[in-house]
């Protein structure tokens, strides 16, 4: 039991370290996703948004590179 919540314990705070940018800190660089300041590449999500506010995209990144999961919502919030 104690290995459970140990493990538990574990995944939760992984899940809550992941780092999300906002696209205009990012830049491609030959094909890799770098911070603009620094040049490192890319680890955590990278979200874009409408005019308004509301969530327009969202890209999971791993060493600069996409990964397969991402959100793309419409301007209306679905």
């Amino acid at each position: 039991m104690n290995k459970l919540l140990l493990i538990l314990a574990v995944a939760l705070l992984a899940i809550g370290c992941i780092q999300r940018y906002s696209e205009d800190e990012v830049t491609e660089n030959s094909g890799i996703t770098v911070f603009k300041t620094g040049g490192t590449p890319v680890t955590g999500i990278v979200y874009d948004e409408y005019e308004n506010g509301q969530l327009w995209q969202q890209l999971n990144y791993e060493d600069g590179g996409r990964e397969h999961t991402w959100i793309s919502l419409y301007s209306k919030g679905s």
